[in-house]
């Protein structure tokens, strides 16, 4: 019984602290580097389009975060680092086809300029966010990662 409860505790501080790189991730990535960032430097305006390249980018990286972190669970005949390693190796080519397919096809919105606001500043937040969220998946991610 008493095995149990701390087996139950082990795998909620587990599971918890993937969920906070996760977060981490939306948190740090997007709310206060890319997204508006991209905004800001362009001089684009934030509007609808905005807060849907939020969500939109935001699932997309989070998705690429469980996705490592996933294979980092199920690695667990290997040291950390090599887990670690793996995951991101296997799941680099999935991750990079994902972004620039996303960004190959808002690329056709971007022509249209200030013209068509919504789609126009949907384009540019979901494009800058995801670029830069390679950073994030590939950098920050590994970092914390290792640090458990």
């Amino acid at each position: 019984s008493y095995l149990k409860i701390i087996w139950r505790n082990y795998c909620f501080w587990h599971l918890f602290f993937h969920q906070l790189i996760t977060w981490w991730l939306i948190h740090e990535n997007y709310l206060k580097k890319s997204l508006f960032l991209t905004f800001a430097l362009g001089g684009f305006y934030f509007d609808q389009g905005g807060y849907a390249a939020f969500f939109l980018s935001g699932g997309l990286v989070v998705n690429a975060g469980i996705y490592i972190i996933n294979d980092y669970n199920n690695l667990t005949h290997l040291p950390a680092q090599t887990r670690l390693f793996q995951a991101i190796t296997h799941k680099t080519i999935p991750i990079l086809l994902t972004v620039f397919a996303n960004v190959l096809g808002l690329l056709p919105f971007l022509s249209e300029g200030d013209s068509e606001v919504f789609w126009f500043s949907l384009a540019v937040g979901t494009i800058g966010g995801l670029i830069m969220s390679l950073l994030a998946i590939f950098i920050l991610l590994p970092i914390l990662m290792l640090k458990k």
